[in-house]
């Protein structure tokens, strides 16, 4: 399915991120990647793996690309990502997400979206920076990172921009495992295959139950987000910051 390797494990379907060389989150990534998740849940799946390449999750989202966009491309683009979030943050299956290296920003977001979050060990980072180059952290990210971190460590993340080690992140519960890095595919299949045991109507129920406020949440914010995020991605101190975080992205390249 175009940027999405979609690979099966049994009933759990893992859907890989490929858009090389870094899975930079475009909008049409992030729209594989929604029609990706409704159809495994369409199919009756078991459970669900969001991966990336060895060394890298995601990038986060496309800032070069996004850069050239003006302002009704990037609303449509602000709003793909958004919605992409909901349906992750939705889906009524188990998800889990391989992190298979660096996870910064929207790498991070989509991590979070998940029921469970294995990371590789290595040299690798994971965090919420958008704060660093002066977007306002939206209220969808904020309710994520609440959910997963508790109201005090996830006011820590989103306001001081902190990229984290593995092994920072799993003390701090921003991921719930750590693996070798060729481990960490497998382990996050073993942990949806884990769950085939309990009842199929009683896991989407109560799965459903436990995650309605945060998912009214996200839906309720989607506007005033997309109203906040397009407002300051135009403001003349935000472009700077981000053209040189593009210009440090392909400094990299």
């Amino acid at each position: 399915m175009g940027m999405i390797e979609i690979l099966s494990h049994g009933t759990v379907r893992e859907l890989c991120l490929s858009r090389p060389p870094v899975n930079a989150l475009n909008t049409e990534l992030l729209a594989d990647l929604s029609a990706a998740v409704v159809t495994c849940a369409d199919e009756g799946c078991s459970g669900i793996v969001v991966s990336g390449y060895p060394g890298i999750f995601t990038a986060g989202l496309d800032l070069p690309q996004l850069m050239t966009l003006n302002q009704e491309e990037m609303q449509h683009a602000l709003g793909v990502f958004l919605d992409a979030i909901y349906t992750l943050a939705s889906c009524p299956i188990p998800t889990a997400a391989a992190i298979t290296g660096h996870s910064p920003a929207g790498g991070a977001v989509l991590a979070l979206c998940c029921d469970r979050r294995i990371m590789a060990r290595g040299d690798w980072r994971i965090g919420l920076n958008e704060v660093e180059v002066g977007i306002p952290m939206p209220r969808t990210v904020a309710a994520l990172a609440t959910w997963v971190l508790g109201q005090r460590e996830a006011a820590r993340m989103c306001c001081e921009a902190l990229f984290l080690t593995p092994e920072e992140a799993l003390t701090c519960g921003f991921v719930d495992q750590l693996e070798p890095d060729k481990s960490v595919v497998q382990a996050a299949v073993e942990w949806c295959e884990g769950l085939k045991r309990l009842s199929v109507v009683a896991s989407r129920r109560s799965r459903r139950r436990m995650r309605a406020e945060l998912v009214h949440e996200i839906a309720l914010s989607r506007d005033a987000d997309l109203e906040d995020l397009l407002s300051a991605w135009f403001e003349p101190e935000v472009r700077e910051s981000l053209l040189l975080a593009v210009e440090r992205i392909r400094g990299k390249g």
